[in-house]
């Protein structure tokens, strides 16, 4: 009777037991939802106990704890148990399960979450993408997967389907009634999963799946950070001034005011990846006496916070003073008044941001204020459009505050940006320390150049033209009006766009509203309007301005191209136009403010769109208990369908969730306080006393004669020059050959003491004194070796020439990196064929070449300049595709054509820049960068008398023509030569012999009679190098760089590719030559087509040649190409070898 009442109670039980049991913490998010949609559920707190309750046929969810600290252990008997009752089980993170590998958790870097199968219905389709924040994730195989977690483009879907290896995350165990998720799906709250409504689909895809009959309520839940007020909601009567009180509070909730406490950590995130998480709400912040941190990034992990950028950047700390000062004189917190003074002091005064170059009246960067201060990369960068925002927040800050301080800080900026902006008003994206080092500033004022890029030029023509009203001063206004002129014809898909065009449109309207208040006309209001219209077209009826992209080709960093090319630099939130998000950090933000000023200059049209804006930005303003350093910010995405923050996380840091001090809170926090105070931005920065002290320092850096003598611009060749055999990068295990030279051109001798110096003009730091007696009109060379060793860092060779009351002076930047062998196991540079010689060897590039124009060159020198490949060898500047005793012309009927404006020898060729190395030398002036010009080609492997006197005369008009621009570092002969110094079948191989070193004896000291510090470089191959030592011998003391290429295909019989390097390095120590490596990045292909070679051969190659003090390769063009390059030779072959070698240098 007993035993039988047992069995009745237990049939009862079950009959009465949910059909939900879920093993979890009380804090579970599923549990928590579960229970408030409605769910009949019961929660245990052990796997065992789940499946003992569970009712027959029921389902059990066994759910993970410690995440993502711990796996989830489950004992095999409790799963045998399972199955004996026909359970359903959903399992998260497993430690193991019987019949699967399971590996160790692995944390996702760029990986989102992506549907695989039709589990879910038709409300979320296979290829819908999830993000997972914080994903961490067990490995596991499975044939067949529900969702998976891949790399992968695409807004709501992944546009390039699934790659081929993607991760597991949520899978069936085939015929035993159990769903494995391989991380903690059920997090979904507390780790901000996004969409809502994709989590939606998805839980009640698995709760189906669980309970195939039962009930399902819809699940609802608040997000644990979201917008202030939903679509609809009515906002309070001062809903404005709450978000300025929230958004200013903001700035000491996120932490990321520097608190003397953080000194350590942040010091040491400098050193690594820049990044730190954010402190806990009751961590003490900073005061802005140590300035402001960048941003919480678009990193999001499991506890759903975010990542901090510890960058230090002076458009940040403008920006954000400004907002505080916003807070202060609105009613927000008068502490904030402090703080914001603050944060210009530390910025301007205390912090090196303008001090060493940039406080040196003589330097080319004098006035400049560095980009930021947090490392080398930021504190060499001078971008016109930061510093321009930098100033505009200064500005408003005095203004606000009744300071006057900073106003001689701002007044140098404003001259140094003007002096480094073109004739046409165009100053171009950056301009760095090294290329003002080398060349001053004149050739940027000088320069005839032209950039419609709204986003790094417009805020500086708004500066401009405040300047102008402040002072008077034409040239200001005659830039900034020139440039707008030129720019507004050619609106909008003249265009070259950033991270979309919707942001050009916005960034145009602030100095089109200015130029209104400073020359009211009726062509410039016209101009407005356009702006306004066009930027008006793109708001939706919430408010929003909606992401647009421009024309293909256009873009420097459009959506990504393929699943690869995801996160891997900056990006568009939108992947294609009709994307429903709104960009907070490049767009809406800039709107705000331009609509504003528009508005306030009676522009109705903005007046109405400023309006429907700010009732935009009130309601989506972040609103978070549970991540109070979110609190009162704004997300640089928003999703205007959805109402949340939601869009592609392309953006390598900052994507859908960063919020930028600056660009973001600084400017949407201003601009509502503007319309609080009921003032705009221009009458506030012309209340500013700026040009108090405009007169003296103008004369001080923008002199009469330089202004005046625009009219008449010729090309002086450098009084100095200086030059590093090799430039860097270079390591600590060689010697820096550093020359020197100077120009004497007066009519009589003079005699220069010469003193070299490291880093500072300082006795201490003296290397090496000379004394140069120069004869009229002529210029005279030194050299001396450094040993590198004992001073890895970055440094700076400076060369100063005295004669007299004259003192000359020249700097170069090197970097030496710490190391075990010589070379630095990367691509120091390349050779660069404007167009290859042999049409079979280019039959795969040399179409793209042809069309090259001179905005691609600028393209392909950037794309060199970012993966640190800054020297140029351009192949040749003549095409004559035939070889030594081949032909019967004459140096004076030589047929050639050239790939310049050559008096010499007119046959062009057809190719689409007029003057391909001008661009390329221009676009290398501006990055630091070096370009030895090819004198060739007479004919291959010809080094005969007449060869000499036509290469002569080619050296000549080169160095004419270019000889003026910093980076022409030195000449390369393009006729190259065998390694036994002479061509089988092309004549006496004595002959050649000696014509090949009476060549260089004559042709090098023919050049350095103009050009003493410019090396001559010669490429051969390393084959036959036995018996032709005496040869070297004579040779190498007349080339300075011996290139040789093809070590790791030597021939059969020869000596090895080891043993040839060791062989001519010890011929080149002999003469004083410098021994480089040309490391080839091509295959043969189809018999004699180049294609890119496979980047485990060359990262062999660079691993294996480590004696060699400078790798260079042959070649980019066609070789290589970066992703954000319009035309790119080789097509996606060479983007492919581009990207894996940039991985190759990330991982290094």
């Amino acid at each position: 009777m007993i035993a039988a009442g047992l069995a009745v109670a237990a049939s009862v039980a079950t009959a009465e037991a949910p059909r939900l049991t879920l093993c979890c913490g009380g804090e579970n998010d599923l549990f928590r939802v579960l229970t408030a949609s409605g769910y009949a559920c019961r929660r245990v707190d052990s796997n065992r106990e789940a499946v003992e309750l569970a009712a027959e046929g029921g389902a059990v969810l066994i759910l993970a704890e410690d995440y993502p600290a711990a796996t989830t252990v489950i004992e095999p008997d409790v799963l045998g148990a399972a199955a004996n009752k026909n359970l359903r089980l959903f399992i998260e993170y497993p430690a193991a399960l019987p019949g699967v590998e399971i590996g160790p958790p692995k944390a996702a870097r760029c990986e989102r979450a992506v549907v695989n199968s039709d589990l879910f219905g038709p409300s979320l389709d296979p290829l819908r993408i999830l993000a997972i924040n914080g994903l961490h994730f067990v490995q596991a195989r499975s044939e067949i997967s529900h969702v998976v977690a891949a790399r992968v483009a695409g807004f709501d879907s992944a546009v390039f389907g699934l790659p081929n290896d993607p991760v597991p995350i949520l899978f069936e165990l085939p015929g035993r009634g159990v769903l494995v998720a391989t991380t903690k799906l059920s997090h979904f709250v507390t780790g901000r999963y996004a969409p809502q409504d994709a989590w939606q689909a998805l839980w009640a895809g698995v709760l189906a799946w669980l309970c195939p009959d039962g009930e399902r309520p819809s699940l609802v839940w608040t997000p644990s950070v979201r917008p202030s007020y939903s679509r609809d909601e009515p906002p309070p009567a001062d809903a404005e001034w709450q978000a300025i009180r929230r958004g200013t509070e903001w700035f000491h909730r996120s932490k990321l005011l520097l608190h003397p406490s953080r000194l350590d950590e942040v010091g040491r995130a400098e050193r690594t990846d820049g990044l730190l998480p954010t402190p806990p709400p009751d961590a003490p912040v900073g005061d802005g006496r140590l300035g402001i941190l960048e941003a919480p990034l678009s990193i999001v992990l499991a506890d759903g916070s975010q990542m901090q950028s510890i960058a230090r950047r002076g458009d940040c700390h403008g920006e954000s003073a400004m907002a505080l000062a916003f807070g202060a004189r609105t009613g927000a917190g008068a502490l904030n008044a402090k703080v914001a003074c603050n944060l210009l002091d530390y910025y301007l005064f205390t912090s090196d941001a303008r001090k060493n170059e940039r406080g040196d009246p003589k330097h080319g960067a004098y006035g400049l204020v560095a980009w930021g201060i947090t490392s080398p990369a930021f504190y060499t960068a001078n971008y016109g459009d930061d510093n321009a925002r930098l100033l505009l927040g200064t500005a408003a800050t005095a203004a606000l505050l009744g300071e006057n301080r900073w106003d001689g800080a701002i007044m140098r900026c404003l001259l140094a940006n003007l002096r480094t902006t073109g004739r046409q008003g165009f100053r171009d994206d950056r301009i760095d320390i090294p290329a003002l080092s080398l060349q001053g500033w004149q050739p940027f004022f000088r320069r005839d150049i032209v950039s419609y890029s709204p986003h790094m030029e417009a805020y500086l023509w708004a500066c401009f033209l405040w300047a102008y009203q402040q002072t008077g001063y034409e040239l200001f206004y005659e830039r900034a009006e020139n440039a707008l002129r030129m720019t507004v014809a050619q609106y909008p898909n003249g265009w070259r766009w950033t991270n979309g065009l919707a942001q050009e449109k916005a960034r145009i309207l602030l100095p089109l509203a200015w130029l209104v208040r400073v020359k009211d006309t009726p062509e410039h209001r016209a101009w407005l309007r356009t702006a306004v219209d066009g930027l008006a077209a793109l708001q939706e009826p919430c408010g929003a301005i909606r992401e647009e992209l421009g024309l293909p080709g256009k873009g420097m960093y459009p959506p990504p191209s393929s699943n690869d090319d995801y996160g891997r630099h900056e990006a568009s939130l939108i992947q294609r136009n009709g994307d429903p998000v709104s960009d907070l950090l490049y767009t809406t933000n800039f709107a705000f403010l331009g609509l504003h000023e528009a508005a306030a200059v009676g522009d109705e049209a903005a007046q109405h769109a400023e309006e429907k804006l700010a009732g935009f930005l009130c309601r989506i303003q972040i609103r978070s208990d549970a991540q109070p350093s979110l609190d009162g910010g704004w997300f640089r995405a928003f999703d205007f369908q959805r109402w949340e923050a939601w869009a592609s996380n392309a953006d390598a840091g900052w994507g859908a969730w960063a919020i930028e001090s600056g660009w973001t809170q600084g400017w949407i926090v201003s601009v509502l306080g503007m319309r609080q105070m009921r003032t705009s931005l221009w009458d506030l920065v012309t209340k500013t006393d700026i040009a108090a002290d405009f007169d003296r320092l103008r004369r001080e850096m923008l002199p009469d004669e330089v202004v005046q003598s625009l009219t008449a611009i010729h090309r002086p060749k450098p009084a100095t020059s200086l030059t590093l055999i090799p430039p860097s990068l270079v390591t600590d295990r060689i010697e820096l050959d550093i020359r020197g030279s100077v120009r004497n051109d007066v009519d009589a001798a003079r005699t220069f003491e010469v003193v070299l110096y490291v880093d500072e003009e300082k006795p201490e730091q003296r290397l090496h004194q000379a004394a140069l007696t120069i004869d009229p009109q002529s210029a005279a060379g030194f050299n001396f070796c450094w040993p590198t060793q004992g001073h890895a860092g970055r440094h700076c060779v400076i060369m100063t020439a005295r004669s007299g009351d004259v003192t000359l002076r020249a700097e170069c930047p090197i970097q030496i990196i710490a190391s075990d062998v010589r070379s630095t196991r990367r691509l120091g540079g390349a050779w660069v064929d404007i167009y290859h010689h042999d049409e079979q060897e280019g039959r795969p590039f040399n179409a793209e070449l042809a069309k090259m124009t001179d905005a691609n060159w600028r393209e392909l020198v950037r794309a060199m300049h970012v993966t640190d490949q800054n020297l140029l060898v351009i192949t040749m500047m003549f095409q004559n595709f035939t070889h030594r005793t081949k032909h019967n012309f004459t140096s004076e009927t030589y047929p050639g054509k050239a790939y310049y404006p050559s008096e010499l020898y007119p046959a062009r060729m057809p190719i689409a820049s007029t003057d391909p190395l001008e661009t390329i030398m221009d676009e290398a002036d501006r990055l630091g960068m070096h370009v030895m010009p090819g004198v060739g080609t007479y004919a291959f492997f010809d080094y005969t008398p007449d060869s000499l006197r036509w290469c002569k005369n080619v050296a000549d008009e080169l160095w004419r023509r270019y000889g003026h621009h910093p980076s022409f570092y030195g000449w390369y002969l393009s006729h190259e030569q065998g390694g036994g110094l002479y061509i089988p079948g092309l004549g006496d191989p004595a002959l050649q012999r000696r014509e090949i070193v009476d060549f260089f004896k004559v042709f090098t000291s023919h050049v350095k009679r103009y050009a003493p510090d410019k090396p001559v470089l010669l490429a051969t191959n390393p084959y036959g190098l036995r018996g032709a030592e005496e040869t070297y011998r004579q040779l190498l003391p007349h080339v300075d760089i011996l290139g040789p290429f093809g070590f790791h295909r030597m021939p059969a019989g020869d000596l090895t590719g080891e043993q040839a390097a060791t062989l001519l390095q010890s011929l080149c120590d002999e003469a004083g030559c410098h021994l480089w490596l040309d490391v080839e990045t091509f295959v043969f292909q189809n018999g004699v087509e180049l294609h890119p070679r496979p980047i485990g051969e060359l990262i062999g190659d660079l691993r294996r040649f480590t004696t060699f003090e400078k790798i260079l390769h042959y070649q980019f063009p066609g070789m290589m190409s970066a992703p954000e390059m319009t035309c790119q030779p080789g097509g996606p072959a060479s983007v492919k070898l581009y990207e894996d070698y940039r991985r190759y240098l990330e991982e290094e």
